[in-house]
């Protein structure tokens, strides 16, 4: 679990989750002496805390959009810690954390953020490299951000990620 506090703390926890993940998926040992994605419960799934690379490499080959959720955010995990955590795969041209706007959490972050880079490459890379690491004890989820009709930004809106054709721009329209 990382402490956000100590200078730095953001970078190491997720390198150090990083190389984790390239060595579960290349088959080298952990410290622990298992490989961290052949670790599983005795039901057979995976054990917290292991993560199937080729789902975010998956989700990252469709890709559209240059802007990513990132969810499952503590709510000590400010503005300036997902900059140092997403910075090394391209340049930021925005960083938004959604906050509750009425009541008594009014203020309060709500638990997700969107990331938007310069270029979808970049986000390409970030979710191969960031989904799935453990921030705070929480398992960060980042994903193509979609846009308010429903839809990753250029794609279909089926989950698939693949761009529209014109039979499908025309039923969105019958819609």
């Amino acid at each position: 679990i990382a402490d956000l506090g100590s200078p730095g703390a953001c970078e190491r926890e997720g390198k150090r989750q990083r190389q984790d993940k390239e060595d579960a998926a290349s088959g080298t040992e952990t410290a622990a002496g298992t490989n961290a994605v052949a670790a599983s419960a005795p039901s057979g799934r995976p054990s917290v805390g292991a993560r199937h690379s080729h789902s975010s490499d998956d989700i990252a080959a469709k890709c559209r959009t240059s802007t990513l959720f990132v969810g499952g955010l503590h709510p000590r995990v400010a503005d300036v810690h997902l900059q140092k955590l997403f910075q090394p795969y391209g340049t930021i041209t925005r960083i938004f954390q959604v906050k509750h706007k009425e009541g008594s959490l009014a203020g309060q972050p709500k638990g997700y953020a969107f990331v938007e880079f310069s270029t979808v490459d970049s986000a390409r890379m970030a979710i191969r490299r960031i989904d799935g690491i453990m921030l705070l004890g929480r398992t960060l989820h980042v994903r193509p951000a979609h846009d308010k009709t429903g839809g990753t930004t250029a794609d279909t809106g089926d989950g698939t990620g693949a761009a529209p054709t014109p039979n499908d721009a025309r039923a969105l329209r019958k819609e």
